[in-house]
C-alpha cells in the first residue's frame, strides 16, 4: 500500500516538471508583475527562448523576455516599482533582470538598437539599481530620467533630462547631469558630458515658378521712375521665346536677378497752413420782458326771485253717449 502511494506521488511529481518546461520552453522564475502597454503600431514580445509572436496590451513581461517594434511601433513597460521604459519605433531590447530581493530592486535592460526613455522611481535601497547597457555603454541611475539611443553600428548617446545618470564604457565612467549628455563608441571611453544641443530648425522653403510660365521682359520687370528699384534680367533662354528651341524645361529655372538699390531721399515739403483770422464776438442784449395788464373783474347781479306760478286746474271731461252698434 505504501509502494503504490509512493509511485503515484512520484508519476505527479513527474508530469510537474514537464509542465514547468513545456512553459516558454524553460522554467520561468515567478516574481513581481510587470505589465507591457501597446501604444502604436506592431509591437512583438518573445518569452525566454521562444519565438516573437505579436504582443499584447496588458501583457505581462518579466526576466529573460525580448521586445522588439516596428518602424511605426510604440511600447511602455511599467514595472512593478513604478519605473517605466518608453520604448520608440524600430527598437530591439532584453529585459536581463526584474525583480526584488530583500527590498532591494534590480532592474537591468540591453538595449541592442533604436531609443528608449527611462522614467525611473527613486530608489531607497542602496542595494538597488536601474541599468542600460549598450554595445557601447552603460548607464547607471538611482532615480531619474534619461534617454538612450543606439545606432546600427552599435555608437551610443546617452542624454539625462533630470537627475544625475553614471555613464561607464571602457574602465571609464562620467557622470551626466540633468541637460547633457555623453557619447561612446564600442570600445571607447564615454565622451565628457557636453550641452543637449538644440533641434535645428526646417529651413524655410520659398516656392518657386510654374515650370511653363511665360517669360517676364526687361520692360515688364521695369519699375516706374523714382522708385530707386532696378531689375537686371538674367541670360535666361526663356528670355526670348520666338529664338529659343523647343526643349524640355529644367526641373528649377533660373531666376532673375534683382540689383536692389537705394532710393534717393524726397525733399522735404514745407507746407504752408494759412492762418485763420478768430470770428468776431457777437453781443446778444437781452429780449424786453412785455408786461401784462391785468383782466377787469366783472360784477355780476343777482337774478331776481321769482314768485312760484300756480298750475291752472283742469275741468273733467264729459262723459259721452256709446255709440249704437252697426249690423253689417
Amino acid at each position: 500500500m505504501k509502494r503504490r502511494a509512493a509511485l503515484v506521488l512520484a508519476v505527479v511529481l513527474a508530469f510537474a516538471v514537464l509542465a514547468a518546461f513545456a512553459v516558454g520552453g524553460q522554467t520561468r522564475a515567478v516574481g513581481p508583475a510587470s505589465v507591457l502597454a501597446v501604444l502604436a503600431g506592431r509591437v512583438e514580445l518573445a518569452h525566454g527562448t521562444a519565438a516573437y509572436a505579436t504582443a499584447r496590451d496588458g501583457e505581462t513581461v518579466a526576466a529573460g523576455d525580448r521586445l522588439r517594434t516596428d518602424g511605426a511601433g510604440h511600447a511602455v513597460v511599467t514595472f512593478f516599482d513604478g519605473s517605466t521604459l518608453d520604448i520608440a519605433p524600430a527598437t530591439e531590447l532584453t529585459i536581463e533582470a526584474a525583480g526584488s530581493t530583500d527590498g532591494a530592486v534590480d532592474l537591468r535592460i540591453t538595449q541592442a538598437i533604436g531609443r528608449t526613455f527611462s522614467s525611473v522611481h527613486k530608489l531607497i535601497d542602496t542595494r538597488s539599481r536601474y541599468e542600460v547597457r549598450t554595445p557601447s555603454l552603460v548607464a547607471a541611475v538611482r532615480g531619474t530620467k534619461f534617454e538612450v539611443q543606439v545606432d546600427a553600428d552599435g555608437s551610443s548617446t546617452e542624454r539625462t533630462t533630470e537627475g544625475l545618470v553614471a555613464v561607464s564604457s571602457a574602465g571609464t565612467e562620467v557622470l551626466v547631469p540633468a541637460g547633457a549628455e555623453t557619447r561612446a563608441t564600442p570600445g571607447t571611453a564615454p565622451a565628457p558630458p557636453a550641452p543637449i544641443p538644440a533641434p535645428i530648425p526646417a529651413p524655410a522653403v520659398t516656392s518657386l515658378p510654374a515650370i511653363g510660365s511665360p517669360a517676364v521682359s526687361a520692360a515688364t520687370l521695369a519699375p516706374p521712375q523714382g522708385s530707386g528699384v532696378g531689375l537686371t534680367p538674367s541670360s535666361s533662354p526663356l528670355a526670348d521665346p520666338s529664338s529659343a528651341p523647343l526643349v524640355t524645361p529644367s526641373p528649377v529655372l533660373p531666376l532673375p536677378t534683382l540689383s536692389v538699390t537705394a532710393a534717393p531721399a524726397l525733399p522735404t515739403a514745407s507746407l504752408g497752413v494759412p492762418t485763420l483770422a478768430p470770428l468776431p464776438t457777437v453781443s446778444l442784449t437781452p429780449l424786453p420782458t412785455p408786461s401784462l395788464a391785468p383782466l377787469p373783474t366783472l360784477s355780476l347781479a343777482p337774478l331776481p326771485t321769482g314768485s312760484p306760478v300756480t298750475a291752472p286746474s283742469l275741468s273733467p271731461l264729459p262723459t259721452g253717449t256709446a255709440l249704437p252698434s252697426r249690423t253689417p
